[in-house]
């Protein structure tokens, strides 16, 4: 599951400064962490963003300064030195050449991002390796996305995201890969760059999105204060003709609130419906496609006590540290929660909807949860590794 805009629509420092062979350069600023080949450290013009200027620009809830750069193997140094700040980015995909990566930005305030990764594997910046230039971000979840060129080698890779409330904070107002900032954060990560392969679980009838087991649970139930349900939807392409007879989601509680004690752990109920699609009119413009209301197909499924022939299950994961987003308050919190959980309908052949190759259909899923006590049970939907679209 992805959030559409359509529908909704993260201490004080001492602050020395002194000039260093025509830079200006700080203690306790933000550093990256990737292999020194890729400028890391002070002494190789290493990229670090100045806290001290304005310590509100930042990628994620949270961002800790550094004396020099980490680098490593695998881009965690920063991520085990002090805060784990790296935590602004949520990749919602694999990485495949010739497919598109989408991945979530977190922004503390609206500002621009340039980010690099190392197409080549040359294990050094190099002039293609300048995938998203100049990137304006809002406040809150930015949701991006690349092609991987079709060339990209298998393996092992590397992405530096750099985040800054205006060009003119770098010096001569362009972004590179490497020196000082004047505002801002850097993020660095390690990535893989794989084939595309099939899922563990599965997914005849069409494209498999499985969960992020680190991204974000995005509010999918009823809200005490209103009265109404909280709705999202996703959209999926049908790859065979036939009947819908089994839905697989995932889902978590907001901050591992819910009764351990219960089979479904406070839930009363699911309600799910499918719908057709209505395309984006304007391509990469404001607008977005959407699910077409009325529904075609829907059904609301007490988990405890399912209609004739119905089924329903819930296992839980391996617990990770997770996110949690309400599009109706903007509030993100991260890290959140741990345990998340694989929910799987069974639906009678004679009950279910019949889908058409080729078609874009929308489900849309909520939650009932038990939120009448003192402190409501708040359910979430899981965003995912991979899209479709």
């Amino acid at each position: 599951m992805k959030v559409r805009r359509s529908f909704s629509s993260i201490s004080l420092v001492l602050f020395i400064a002194f000039a260093s062979g025509g830079q200006l350069y700080a203690q306790d600023d933000d550093w990256g962490d990737l292999p020194n080949t890729f400028n890391t450290l002070f002494a190789n013009n290493g990229a670090f963003h100045l806290i001290g200027l304005n310590p509100t620009y930042y990628m994620g809830p949270a961002i800790d300064p550094e004396a020099d750069g980490q680098p490593s193997p695998l881009a965690d140094g920063d991520d085990l030195n002090n805060l784990d700040d790296e935590d602004g980015v949520v990749f919602n995909s694999l990485f495949v050449p010739g497919q598109l990566a989408m991945f979530d930005v977190i922004a503390s305030l609206p500002g621009q991002l340039d980010i690099w990764m190392d197409l080549d594997s040359s294990g050094t910046w190099t002039s293609g390796d300048h995938i998203i230039v100049g990137q304006a971000l809002n406040a809150g979840i930015n949701s991006l996305s690349f092609t991987v060129p079709g060339g990209t080698a298998l393996g092992q890779n590397y992405m530096r995201f750099r985040f800054v409330s205006a060009p003119s904070k770098y010096p001569g107002g362009a972004a590179l890969p490497t020196g000082g900032a004047n505002d801002g954060e850097v993020e660095d990560y390690g990535i893989e760059v794989k084939e595309e392969g099939q899922s563990e679980y599965s997914h005849k009838m069409h494209y498999p999105q499985l969960p992020d087991p680190n991204g974000w649970d995005v509010r999918a139930c009823f809200d005490p204060e209103d009265g109404k349900r909280k709705v999202l939807a996703d959209d999926f392409q049908c790859s065979s003709d036939g009947p819908i007879t089994k839905i697989t989601f995932w889902g978590s509680f907001k901050d591992d609130f819910y009764k351990q004690e219960e089979p479904f752990h406070g839930i009363i109920n699911f309600h799910l419906s499918l719908h057709k699609d209505i395309s984006d009119p304007d391509g990469p413009g404001p607008e977005y496609s959407k699910p077409v209301v009325p529904a075609e197909w829907e059904e609301t499924i007490d988990p405890g006590n399912p209609l004739p022939g119905w089924a329903i299950t819930v296992d839980p994961e391996e617990p990770s540290d997770q996110g949690w987003y309400d599009p109706n308050t903007g509030e993100a919190l991260r890290p959140n929660h741990q345990d998340y959980f694989r929910y799987e309908v069974t639906i009678p052949t004679t009950e279910a909807f019949i889908q058409s190759e080729g078609e874009i259909y929308w489900l849309d899923i909520s939650a009932m949860t038990d939120s009448l006590q003192e402190e409501p049970i708040m359910w979430g939907w899981k965003t995912t590794t991979n899209h479709w679209n």
